[in-house]
């Protein structure tokens, strides 16, 4: 049986309808008015005072004057209106794509089309309603002033996430532990150091290579265990000596280099995985320059000047630019800084990357 619906709902009966207000009662809007008729746009601006904003607005009064009030980037929104001969909604799209400005463009019509609709949409706009709808439009304006600053937010977290993700490559491509980053066997990345002490030339000839295969035959059954460890989710550092191929891997009898290997389970561009650190039983540092240490510096004899010298700047420039691959620049700073430098004088390392450099008198 079909029951018929006995009496209608009114809305408006069954809750209070209020003006929709900013959420902060003086909430500063930074508004473009595109129409010829200044008393338009004082009706306007009086809309959203009478809501409690704080209004600064600026009447565009020809097409040149949009082009040179969108270059400023520092409105929220902008609004066209139906009536105006002047500012059609393809002129004020063209204009915000051609200034690439962050501005809110919303269209109130005279009447509602839905043939306009798509096509204001079309054109650029965020929205598109009747003039007479106040409450409404002060609402659509304050959701999108909020949007531009989640997306100003958005924009500032990215680029600190891109410093930060460039800040931590370029500490991984510059260290001198051997690092390999893996997933379910495979390589996924290696750093500088690993490429030089296996002897490869590039990081894509290691790129997607089972790292069982980078080691010895005899030693590759007590580490597939352990590999096979994390993939099911050890948390725990492991460590184990293995023997790495250093040489041609195809060779009869390729060269072996006996190294510790230590474990951990890590993450890569989101991706849990395993972490493998290279340490060569026989490595010793080959360097001339001596860590940085005060005391040792307050001792010398005879000082005359003090220098530091650093390789700056921006970590995302330097990835740009390639000095994220500086691991050879490094270990050969010494025979650099000594064309530079009197042979009596001292150099210290302070944080793998930066020089104090003492010259006696």
């Amino acid at each position: 049986m079909i029951k018929s619906i006995s009496a209608a709902h009114n809305f408006e009966e069954n809750c209070e309808v209020k003006p929709l207000q900013p959420a902060n009662e003086k909430k500063i809007i930074h508004l473009l008015i595109a129409h010829e008729d200044p008393e338009e746009a004082n009706k306007t601006i009086n809309i959203f005072k009478l809501s409690g904003w704080i209004v600064n607005a600026h009447r565009i009064t020809s097409i040149e004057d949009l082009d040179e009030s969108l270059s400023q980037n520092t409105w929220n929104i902008i609004l066209a209106f139906g009536h105006s001969k002047l500012f059609l909604p393809a002129v004020v799209g063209n204009a915000i794509e051609k200034n690439k400005a962050p501005v809110r463009a919303i269209y109130l019509d005279n009447e509602y089309s839905p043939s306009n609709a798509i096509q204001i949409h079309q054109c650029g706009f965020y929205d598109y309603l009747t003039v007479n709808e106040h409450d409404r439009l002060t609402f659509i304006a304050n959701r999108e002033i909020k949007a531009q600053e989640d997306h100003r937010i958005a924009t500032a977290t990215q680029s600190v996430m891109a410093e930060t993700n460039a800040r931590s490559q370029l500490l991984m491509d510059s260290t001198t532990d051997a690092i390999a980053y893996v997933i379910d066997g495979m390589i996924v990345h290696s750093n500088n150091a690993l490429i030089s002490k296996l002897n490869f030339t590039d990081a894509e000839d290691l790129e997607y290579q089972p790292f069982i295969d980078l080691v010895d035959s005899k030693d590759q059954s007590q580490l597939k265990p352990l590999l096979r460890s994390y993939q099911l989710g050890n948390k725990k550092e492991s460590r184990i000596t293995v023997n790495m191929l250093t040489d041609n891997q195809k060779a009869e009898h390729p060269a072996t280099l006996e190294v510790e290997l230590l474990l951990a389970a890590a993450k890569f561009e989101g991706e849990a995985c395993t972490q493998i650190i290279l340490r060569s039983k026989s490595e010793k540092a080959d360097r001339r320059t001596e860590n940085f240490n005060l005391e040792t510096i307050q001792t010398l004899q005879g000082k005359g000047s003090l220098f530091f010298a650093s390789i700056t700047s921006n970590a995302v420039q330097r990835k740009k630019l390639g000095l994220h691959n500086h691991l050879r620049v490094i270990s050969h700073i010494d025979s650099l800084l000594s064309d530079f430098i009197p042979k009596e004088a001292k150099v210290f390392e302070y944080l793998k990357e930066s020089w104090v450099i003492v010259i006696p008198r």
